[in-house]
């Protein structure tokens, strides 16, 4: 599947599909990562994986760093993102820019601060996009990943995975149009989530994780990883 397309289709309804198959809790875990931001240097920061921008303006509203770039390589999305951001942060200003994770353009050192919601498991090279993570980041910043993944508890993993076999697929196909993308989704959770592929990559780019946290039963992972000074 050609993941870039995909997220081009479905980026009309992406915000509402986000807020009603999360049952509301998208907007809690995103307050998560921004209360986690807000503790460390964030003059410069980077939201990578931006989508249509709901995590870009929690960053606005909740830190008011000094420059902030949303980055995404879906068109689409930064449309629906620019005109969020319009609507939502008037007089503020944010750099939209489009571009794949793996080849950002920016140079070495420019941010404090890199996050990602909901995106690294959509990469096309997890390891290069952490790499350039790292390369962006000023010596002593921090990559902030949100992340869906698979609870612990026996239990809770074999509702979610009911949930997430039937409901997503059938709803987020109705309201979407694209009965493919919302098979594909729960899929990519579940594998990537298997592959432990996320803390191996970070730790391939060198930059050590520092915190780790699981939200709302364990179905989302916060990640905090540190470049070194």
């Amino acid at each position: 599947m050609n993941v870039q397309s995909m997220f081009g289709r479905i980026a009309p309804r992406y915000d509402l599909l986000n807020h009603l198959l999360s049952l509301g809790a998208d907007r809690g875990w995103r307050r998560r990562a921004v209360a986690c931001a807000s503790q460390l240097p964030h003059g410069a920061v980077l939201d990578l994986a931006c989508g249509t921008g709901d995590l870009t303006v929690a960053l606005a509203e909740g830190l008011t760093p000094q420059r902030l770039v949303a980055a995404d390589f879906s068109a689409q999305m930064l449309e629906l993102a620019q005109r969020k951001m319009a609507r939502l942060l008037p007089g503020r200003e944010v750099e939209l820019r489009r571009c794949a994770a793996e080849d950002l353009p920016f140079g070495e050192g420019e941010f404090d601060l890199v996050t990602i919601a909901f995106g690294v498991r959509n990469f096309a090279s997890l390891e290069r996009a952490m790499r350039e993570c790292c390369r962006v980041l000023r010596p002593g910043g921090h990559l902030v990943v949100l992340e869906f993944t698979l609870p612990g508890s026996r239990v809770v993993r074999g509702l979610y995975g009911a949930y997430s076999a039937t409901v997503m697929p059938l709803v987020g196909g109705l309201l979407s149009g694209s009965f493919s993308a919302y098979r594909y989704l729960p899929r990519s959770i579940r594998s990537f989530a298997r592959s432990g592929a996320l803390p191996r990559a970070i730790g391939a780019s060198g930059m050590p994780i520092v915190r780790a946290e699981c939200y709302t039963l364990g179905v989302v992972e916060l990640v905090v990883a540190r470049k070194p000074q």
